[in-house]
């Protein structure tokens, strides 16, 4: 970056996978202007994340305003409101302004402050020549910003100690104290989530077949699911559920395990940033652009062709858009289990210490 700016407001992308994926810009961010105040602005429970995160001075979620969500409209109040805290707080940069909620961004660009913006159109650039999502958005920034982002620079989240503490008396506390593998059976939409029935059985077979300790994750509105997946796996003894916890308290537990087992979902980005080993399932949406492959990682996609998988861009699939698969069974109920459980079975066993004689 070639100017100089003290007082920065960066608007963080929305998803939990999308900010995952946007930590390494905050890495170089702060290596070349180290004393720079940078406020990230987001969204919850994404901005989570970055909670005492020592990359940025603060973070404020845009619910701060009762913003509800990127295209909420918001009325003129929240406006006034967010125009009076832009005002006070003089920022003499806003970086990605075009990543904010709508509110956001009208407020923004009627204001005469600088911009530079990682404009969604250079990302798709990108992922429209074939490159994986993680360097299309280091890429973005390098033609919105001018910021270069090393091609070998991950995403990690930053764990304080006492965080690092709390998730190992947690697991001991529930007898989960070695070989814990993290399952997740959510997402963002019932058409990316493999049946319930199958990762109860995939549970099963972690526990009773692999002879490891399951932690299952949860969050918010996933209530019925894990009380379905609980129903049939009450019988297990070394399994143990956890839901609507803080995202580093997630991210926390997650360290202290082998390997992590789920569909594509922000919580896969997030086992990947604290360098956990995954195993994905995919059915509406490809591994070329969402699977993590900065860490240890292997993917189990849907055999069927379908014509409205996007193969190069980010976004909602056709199907997820219109509330309902469009070729007939939603391709992610055709993933064979046999294959999952293959799958899981190599990736536990490059997990687990090598015995020395």
């Amino acid at each position: 970056m070639d100017f100089q700016a003290s007082n920065i407001l960066l608007c963080l992308r929305y998803g939990i996978g999308d900010l995952v994926m946007e930590l390494p810009l905050l890495d170089r961010l702060r290596e070349v202007l180290p004393e720079a105040a940078i406020t990230g602005l987001g969204a919850e429970p994404a901005v989570e994340i970055l909670e005492g995160d020592d990359r940025l001075n603060e973070v404020v979620s845009i619910q701060h305003w009762g913003i509800r969500h990127l295209g909420d409209p918001a009325d003129e109040q929240v406006g006034r409101q967010f125009t009076d805290w832009l005002v006070g707080r003089r920022f003499d940069l806003i970086l990605d302004p075009s990543h904010a909620a709508r509110v956001v961004k009208q407020v923004i660009y009627r204001r005469d402050i600088r911009i530079l913006d990682c404009d969604p159109a250079c990302l798709e650039v990108g992922l429209a020549q074939g490159w994986e999502g993680l360097l299309a958005v280091k890429q973005a920034a390098r033609q919105g910003w001018g910021l270069e982002v090393p091609p070998s620079s991950a995403p990690a989240v930053r764990l304080h100690p006492e965080e690092t503490d709390r998730a190992r008396c947690f697991l001991e506390q529930e007898g989960l104290t070695r070989d814990v593998v993290a399952i997740s059976p959510g997402a963002s939409d019932d058409l990316k989530r493999w049946p319930t029935i199958h990762f109860a059985r995939l549970c099963r077979y972690v526990v009773e077949d692999l002879g490891a300790n399951v932690l299952v994750f949860g969050g918010p509105g996933e209530a019925k699911l894990l009380c379905e997946l609980g129903e049939q796996t009450r019988d297990l003894a070394r399994m143990h559920i956890v839901q609507n916890l803080h995202l580093r308290q997630v991210a926390a537990l997650l360290a202290q395990c082998r390997l992590y087992l789920g569909n594509d979902s922000g919580s896969m980005h997030l086992a990947a940033a604290v360098g956990m080993p995954v195993a994905i399932l995919f059915g509406p949406t490809v591994p070329h652009l969402y699977l993590p492959r900065w860490v240890r990682s292997q993917a189990v996609a849907s055999g069927i062709a379908c014509p409205y998988r996007p193969q190069r861009a980010f976004g909602h699939p056709r199907c997820i858009l219109a509330g309902s698969c469009l070729i007939g069974t939603p391709c992610v109920q055709t993933i064979d289990p046999a294959q999952v459980y293959a799958t899981v079975k190599e990736a536990y066993a490059q997990c687990l210490p090598e015995i020395r004689p």
